[in-house]
């Protein structure tokens, strides 16, 4: 039998990764609603003609699909150097969700009031907050990250859509 390859980009793994991933979910509903019919005491019951054990096979086949791609996938992450961050792809993915999170915080720091007060206990008294670092800092800090997200952003982007990878055709099909 003749192994027929299609040469495909990361992006398009990472898509069929996720329609495969979905037409499971959707089997794995069918499955559950097959496996029970109703019916009145005297109504002639409508049985489905799924079966439980077939579903429970492309189920299967499909899973074998997903580990295939998603091994690809991780192995190219892990192998791919980009070369503007002089690191791997997926060192570009995870650097990217660390400089998001710390980005969302510099956010906060470079919206916050340089004092604040409120008003505490029962006399009314007048507590002072105050912030111990340079606002325009904060801003500038941030900015640098976004600036830094967006670059790691377009870089994996097109790591994804320039690599290109053979696959055989069978595991990109559902």
């Amino acid at each position: 039998m003749e192994v027929r390859v299609m040469n495909v980009c990361i992006s398009e793994l990472i898509k069929t990764t996720k329609k495969i991933e979905e037409r499971i979910d959707q089997l794995k509903r069918l499955r559950n609603e097959c496996v029970t019919y109703s019916y009145l005491k005297d109504e002639k019951p409508i049985i489905p003609e799924t079966n439980l054990l077939d579903i429970t096979k492309q189920i299967h086949e499909l899973q074998d699909k997903v580990i295939y791609l998603r091994n690809k996938i991780a192995y190219l992450n892990a192998t791919i150097q980009v070369p503007e961050f002089g690191i791997s792809l997926g060192g570009c993915i995870i650097k990217l969700g660390q400089l998001k999170a710390e980005a969302e915080i510099f956010k906060g720091f470079s919206e916050r009031q340089s004092i604040t007060r409120q008003t505490i206990g029962f006399k009314g008294e007048v507590e002072y907050t105050q912030i111990n670092y340079n606002i325009e800092e904060a801003k500038a800090i941030y900015k640098e990250m976004n600036d830094t997200i967006s670059k790691l952003q377009m870089a994996i982007d097109r790591c994804n859509l320039n690599t290109m990878v053979d696959i055989p055709d069978r595991y990109l099909i559902y």
